[in-house]
């Protein structure tokens, strides 16, 4: 992808708005970054805030609008040990089988389809 052709960005599953900062300016493109953790929305509203070219929208991507399900991953346990991996947390409850257990609250968050 050439930086200079692209114009907008879709960013779903914005974080703590870290990656989306690098987004705008590898591209120097408009950013709409989407986030729906809780936990997260204050690190991206502060790092998100001063950058003219980034809109944080504080909602799930999801096909309805309205209110859904969210699983927040409180801990995550990989070979026995504890670490660090909020990024983990889904619209999905985690599936068994894989190689780091993911333990998760069921929350609501807004939803808006992109159509």
């Amino acid at each position: 992808i050439r930086p200079g052709s692209v114009k907008t960005l879709f960013e779903l599953g914005g974080h703590d708005g870290a990656d989306t900062l690098q987004l705008a300016e590898a591209f120097a493109a408009d950013v709409h970054a989407f986030e729906c953790h809780p936990g997260l929305l204050p690190q991206a509203r502060q790092r998100c805030a001063s950058h003219p070219r980034i809109r944080l929208v504080e909602q799930a991507v999801w096909d309805t609008d309205g209110r859904i399900p969210f699983y927040p991953v409180v801990r995550t346990i990989e070979q026995g040990r504890d670490i660090e991996n909020v990024g983990a947390s889904s619209c999905f409850r985690a599936g068994t089988g894989y190689h780091r257990l993911y333990e998760q609250e069921e929350i609501e968050v807004p939803s808006l389809r992109l159509d």
